[in-house]
């Protein structure tokens, strides 16, 4: 491959070690082999010690799942929980003028975390930043999400 793609990138591990601290996860979607945050993980092409391929290809409830999912999927994914009933973690980017953003707002069952601006906070397997990082005013936030309407409106009340 001549360029990166959404697999190229991974959040900083300390980030994602102090999230796994708030809402544990065993399973790791979205992900190669060297950007995985946890030992089991879903890559999108057949990687070595890979769990299964294509995310979208399971079902996700009742997986303890963390998705940071390319951002051209996010919507796709919300409606993966919402129609499975699932609860995982999700990263995306912080984002409210999106389409997507209203679902997520609805579908949160815990507040959302925003991290703090670093210079690596997304990077590549030669911690090059993400562009997106170069403005400084690019966020990621971390979502505990849930499928389960009964969930998303305890929360809220």
């Amino acid at each position: 491959r001549s360029t990166l793609d959404a697999s190229d990138w991974m959040l900083l591990s300390d980030r994602f070690k102090a999230l796994h601290l708030i809402w544990p996860t065993e399973v790791d979607l979205f992900e190669a082999a060297w950007n995985r945050q946890l030992p089991k993980f879903v890559s999108w092409i057949p990687q070595p010690n890979a769990a299964a391929v294509n995310a979208f290809s399971l079902s996700w409830y009742n997986l303890r799942a963390y998705a940071f999912p390319p951002f051209a999927l996010i919507l796709r994914c919300l409606a993966k929980i919402k129609r499975e009933r699932a609860d995982l973690v999700l990263i995306c980017p912080l984002w409210p003028s999106q389409p997507w953003w209203p679902l997520l707002l609805e579908m949160a069952i815990d507040i959302p975390r925003v991290f703090q601006y670093h210079p690596l906070l997304l990077h590549s397997s030669d911690l090059h930043p993400h562009p997106l990082l170069q403005s400084g005013k690019f966020l990621l936030s971390a979502w505990m999400l849930s499928g389960v309407v009964s969930k998303n409106e305890d929360f809220r009340h």
